[in-house]
């Protein structure tokens, strides 16, 4: 995190590195983060905008009182999904942090569009998916359970970004419903492709945030040289994390 190494930092994550353990002064990765990549990283994987240092400074007080570069971006994401302000004032508090503070970051100047040249996520994953079928022919209120007729379903999507982006909902789900499992959510689960994938690992009593980790490590394991992709790596790791003779009748509490 120090040295900005965003690519180590989603690798470690990925492999369910703690993202909110802390050093001898208190401070977690998000304290150290000096980029907004790197800040945007730490914050898909959980990072706690509201743990304070030793000091009681949280990390939007150590970005709003330094002199980085990206300061007034980073200010604006740590903002723009509700990170705290300081509870009370510090001595060095400025208007970006500080309690009634009017200042709460700046957008960048454009969105930052992928170029076409880079590889495309939900491309290859989706070029992945194809060849291994190929070769192998309640908003935030819930009810009681034992009041529905018929059964909740959960119907995931295929698509190696639309993935992630469900995983980021279902985390948001979890946390609105009190830390309940979204296994416990749902009668029935669904999905289609890479959706498909979340949904046995759901079944099979992972979290949605080891799923999370997954994602990132199919990411990586799988999409090697050049396309079309082979499915026998995408194989070996569906192997290792949901089990190489997993039935359907193993499933239990949810179909």
């Amino acid at each position: 995190v120090q040295h900005s190494r965003l690519s180590g930092i989603i690798t470690l994550l990925g492999l369910g590195a703690e993202v909110n353990v802390a050093d001898n002064d208190g401070n977690t990765p998000l304290h150290k983060a000096t980029t907004p990549g790197v800040l945007q990283g730490l914050l898909v994987f959980g990072a706690n905008t509201h743990h304070v240092n030793n000091k009681d400074e949280t990390a939007l007080h150590i970005i709003a009182t330094s002199s980085l570069r990206d300061k007034d971006q980073m200010l604006y994401i740590l903002h723009s999904i509700g990170a705290p302000r300081c509870k009370t004032r510090l001595a060095t508090c400025t208007g970006g942090c500080a309690p009634n503070g009017p200042f709460n970051g700046k957008p960048p100047d454009q969105v930052q569009v992928m170029s076409r040249s880079r590889i495309n996520f939900d491309e290859i994953m989706e070029s992945a998916m194809e060849a291994a079928t190929l070769n192998n022919y309640q908003g935030v209120g819930f009810v009681n359970q034992n009041s529905l007729r018929g059964g909740r379903v959960l119907c995931l999507d295929g698509g190696g970004l639309r993935g992630l982006i469900l995983i980021q909902l279902l985390l948001a789900i979890q946390e609105a419903a009190g830390g309940r499992p979204v296994l416990e959510m749902f009668d029935w689960i669904a999905g289609t492709s890479t959706g498909g994938i979340l949904a046995l690992a759901l079944s099979l009593g992972k979290t949605a945030r080891y799923a999370q980790g997954l994602y990132f490590r199919i990411k990586d394991l799988v999409f090697v040289g050049n396309r079309p992709y082979s499915e026998k790596p995408l194989e070996e790791v569906l192997k290792k994390e949901l089990g190489e003779k997993t039935l359907m009748s193993d499933i239990k509490g949810v179909k």
